[in-house]
C-alpha cells in the first residue's frame, strides 16, 4: 500500500515504535528515525530481545522478552543457543497483552511481539527495517540462500506496509540505509587505522587474520570486549557509539 511521507504534524496521531533489541543496528536506526516521528505525532517506544549496548535517548514504555538470535563466534546464528532462550508461552502471553489497540499504527523494526499483536487485532503495522526489503523479489539473493531461513525471516514480524533499507534502492519503498547525522555532516579526514565492526565474530577469530596484514593498523569494535586491549597491530575496543563515529570519520 502507498505510504504518506509527509513530515507535517498529524493531530492526535498515536504511534507505537517497536524495536528489535538484538545487536545494535536496529537501535542505531531507530535513534535517527525517532526524533522525526516524535515531531509528527505522540509516540511510545517498545523494545524486545537481548539488550543492545547503545543508549536510546527515549524511555521505553514497554519491554518484552521477545524472540531474538544468539550469534556465535564464527559468524552467523548459533541455533542451539537461540533455541535454548526461546520462551514460547511467554511470547504468546506478551502478544495477547501488548496494548497495540491504544495506537493508530505500529512502526516496527523487526520486533515480533507488537507485530503479531497488531496482526491479531487488525492494527496497522508498518515495517521500517532492512529485513523488510527481502519481501521484494527484486532484491538479490545469494545463490546458496536458505529458503527455510528466508521464509522464517519473512514471517518473523508481519506487517501491512514497509519502508525498507538496503545498499541500493532495488524496488519501490526500498531506500538507502539510514546514516547518522553526525556522519553525514562530518568533515572526513584520512587517518592510519582501518575500522572494523563484525559483531557476529569473536575477537579471537578476527585478530589472527588482521595480524597477518602487518602493514595496516586495525581497530575492532567488539560486542564481546569489556575493555580496550592491544594485540600486535590490532586494537580492540568495546562498542562505543561516540568513539566509533569519531574513528570512522578518521579511518583510513
Amino acid at each position: 500500500m502507498p505510504i504518506n511521507y509527509s513530515t507535517e504534524p498529524i493531530d492526535q496521531l498515536k504511534l507505537l515504535y517497536a524495536i528489535q533489541g538484538t545487536g545494535n543496528g536496529h537501535l542505531a536506526r531507530a535513534m535517527e528515525i525517532a526524533p522525526h516521528l516524535v515531531r509528527m505525532a505522540e509516540v511510545d517506544f517498545l523494545i524486545s530481545g537481548k539488550a543492545a549496548e547503545l543508549k536510546f535517548p527515549y524511555e521505553f514504555k514497554y519491554r518484552y522478552h521477545g524472540i531474538f538470535f544468539i550469534f556465535g563466534k564464527r559468524g552467523g546464528v548459533n541455533y542451539l543457543s537461540t533455541a535454548a532462550r526461546l520462551k514460547p508461552l511467554r511470547f504468546l502471553r506478551d502478544v495477547a497483552q501488548c496494548p497495540v489497540t491504544d495506537y493508530d499504527a505500529v512502526i516496527n523494526d523487526f520486533e515480533p511481539v507488537s507485530a503479531w499483536a497488531a496482526r491479531r487485532r487488525n492494527v496497522k503495522a508498518i515495517a521500517v527495517s532492512h529485513q523488510a526489503a527481502f519481501y521484494s523479489p527484486k532484491v538479490p539473493r545469494h545463490k546458496d540462500r536458505n529458503a527455510f531461513i528466508e521464509y522464517g525471516m519473512r514471517r518473523f514480524a508481519p506487517f501491512d506496509a514497509f519502508v525498507a533499507s538496503h545498499y541500493k534502492p532495488y524496488d519501490e519503498d526500498i531506500f538507502l540505509p539510514v546514516i547518522r547525522k553526525e556522519l553525514l555532516e562530518a568533515t572526513v579526514t584520512t587517518g592510519d587505522k582501518i575500522v572494523v565492526y563484525l559483531p557476529a565474530f569473536a575477537d579471537q577469530k578476527l585478530i589472527p587474520h588482521f595480524n597477518k596484514l602487518k602493514h595496516e593498523n586495525w581497530l575492532i569494535f567488539s560486542k564481546k570486549a569489556s575493555q580496550k586491549y592491544q594485540a600486535g597491530n590490532v586494537t580492540v575496543h568495546p562498542v562505543n557509539r561516540e568513539l566509533y563515529s569519531r574513528e570512522l570519520i578518521l579511518a583510513k
